[in-house]
């Protein structure tokens, strides 16, 4: 996804860009109870995947005599995911419990004020990207009680969260040709904003109890 606002006469005046890519919030909730005689198993598998990417632009603009870019923000993947399990299994002689979790956050984001070309003055915005900004929270929770000798329980609580993200953001590349009538000092204006990049932001909060 990408927004773009740029390009125009020879006086430029540009407004905000701003993009997001994915931006998600996923809720899981399991719960499982055996009882009885004889095998129980119990497999709560979880897959979460979200991937985005954005552009945002006010820059790439030129052949104007003062100008002047907006903010550019974009944010490749925004996203918050929540886990909950819970498994019993009591009476059985035997038990296999599994609780695997998997969750995949990737971004890449691009912000641009720059990479442009004005005669006389030039000034850009600031240009702000994160590349993936990810919450994942996991909290899991396996019983098995034993009622007799020669009861067997597997539990299995495996969690993998991963956070890739990829950032760039870029207010410079101006250029300004100084011919106006206004610089007879024979010096040329370039102000340029302030460029932040912050490719992952990934905070995980795992939780797991079993009895």
């Amino acid at each position: 996804m990408g927004a773009i606002s740029g390009a125009g006469p020879p006086d430029i005046l540009t407004g905000p860009a701003t993009a997001t890519g994915n931006e998600a919030t996923t809720g899981v909730s399991q719960s499982a109870i055996a009882a009885g005689d004889g095998l129980a198993i119990i497999d709560e598998p979880v897959a979460v995947t979200n991937l985005g990417k954005a552009t945002a632009n006010t820059g790439h603009n030129g052949n104007a005599t003062e100008l002047t870019t907006g903010t550019a923000t974009a944010t490749g993947n925004l996203a918050t995911t929540t886990v909950t399990q819970s498994a019993s299994a009591w009476g059985t002689s035997v038990t296999l419990i599994d609780q695997p979790v998997r969750v995949s956050d990737v971004g890449a984001a691009l912000a641009t004020t720059g990479h442009n070309d004005s005669d006389t003055r030039l000034s850009t915005g600031d240009a702000t990207a994160l590349g993936d900004r990810a919450l994942v929270t996991v909290d899991q929770m396996a019983a098995t009680p034993a009622v007799a000798n020669g009861t067997v329980a597997h539990v299995g609580q495996n969690v993998n969260a991963a956070g890739l993200g990829s950032a760039r953001a870029a207010t410079g590349n101006n250029s300004v040709k100084n011919t106006g009538d206004d610089n007879d000092d024979g010096h040329a204006h370039i102000d340029t904003g302030n460029a932040d990049a912050l490719g992952a932001d990934v905070a995980t909060d795992i939780k797991q109890a079993s009895a």
